[in-house]
């Protein structure tokens, strides 16, 4: 399963990941966590069409493409 690329995220295995900071009134920056940036992009390759309805999502595959752990996959699928 290649998961698709999306903007700022890199998902080629390096440990370099990017996002927007959320900005509060505050001035408090809210920045993604793993499991945000996961969902965020499964959630997206969804609706584009990139995955299909059927389609088997293995928690080993996406925590490699993203170089993390599977607790972090495990949580965004469970959102999803």
């Amino acid at each position: 399963m290649a998961l698709p690329p999306v903007r700022g995220i890199l998902l080629s295995g390096s440990s370099k990941r990017e996002s927007k900071p959320q900005v509060s009134s505050r001035r408090h920056i809210k920045t993604a966590t793993t499991a945000e940036i996961i969902f965020d992009v499964l959630r997206r390759a969804t609706i584009e069409g990139e995955l299909t309805g059927g389609e088997s999502l293995r928690q080993d595959e996406i925590a490699k493409a993203f170089n993390t752990s599977r607790f972090p996959v495990r949580e965004a699928l469970t959102r999803l």
